[in-house]
């Protein structure tokens, strides 16, 4: 399963870039609406969120499982009713920045799965 979360979070970056031009065009729609969901900004949190909490996966030095597992459990991307309301409204206008978010849940469940085996091993 390690291997699995190290190609998601290569793949979370690649996918990421990959939406340049879609990223673009998501900040000009939210800057003509003024509005108040943030949909990059709440993407750009979870990853580097989602990247620190499972960084220590690749020098297999993770510490503060249970509080690492906790936060995850509740981050998902479908908790957020921003981005829940983006995905409706805008998913297929931009495929190439749903698949980014996509592979940012994938991260996210497969990370929770590895610690929560992790723990129970402990």
């Amino acid at each position: 399963m390690k291997n699995i979360i190290l190609l998601l979070m290569e793949n979370e970056t690649k996918t990421y870039h990959q939406s340049k031009n879609e990223r673009k065009k998501i900040h000009d729609i939210a800057w003509e609406e003024d509005d108040e969901c943030e949909v990059l900004g709440e993407l750009v949190m979870r990853s580097a969120d989602f990247n620190g909490i499972l960084s220590c996966i690749k020098s297999d030095t993770c510490t503060n499982i249970k509080s690492k597992i906790n936060f995850l459990k509740n981050a998902s991307i479908y908790n957020n009713n921003c981005i829940v309301e983006w995905i409706n409204q805008y998913s297929e206008r931009f495929p190439k920045y749903w698949c980014h978010m996509k592979t940012l849940e994938n991260l996210r469940i497969v990370g929770l799965l590895y610690l929560e085996k992790k723990l129970d091993k402990s």
